[in-house]
């Protein structure tokens, strides 16, 4: 079951304001929003970057429409394709990308 799927099970908000949530989800909303649904272990990685993108060095949004939950982490993703390329490569990605995070974490996105 995705994280979205979780979400959507447990959530009062209708699929197109799950959709939005990614630009306006962080901190103290997002605490909320998962503590709200029953989903308050669960941590969001890569602060909330796309992990595809990350295991790759680069930043890009994470939209929770597209996410994972893995071992009560968090996996956020740009996009159904790129939810996709990581699929085929689960653990490899999450390694490159928890690899990756402490040398971009600081970084701008325009910088990578």
């Amino acid at each position: 079951m995705t994280a979205i799927s979780e979400l959507e099970q447990r959530s009062t908000l209708p699929p197109p304001a799950l959709k939005t949530l990614g630009r306006r989800w962080g901190g103290k909303a997002r605490q909320n929003f998962l503590r709200r649904r029953g989903l308050a272990d669960t941590v969001l990685q890569n602060g909330g970057f796309c992990t595809f993108g990350v295991s790759k060095g680069k930043k890009f949004d994470g939209d929770p429409q597209y996410a994972e939950i893995v071992e009560g982490r968090l996996y956020v993703f740009l996009n159904e394709e790129v939810l996709r390329a990581y699929q085929e490569d689960r653990a490899g990605t999450i390694a490159r990308a928890a690899e990756n995070w402490p040398r971009i974490q600081h970084a701008a996105a325009a910088e990578l």
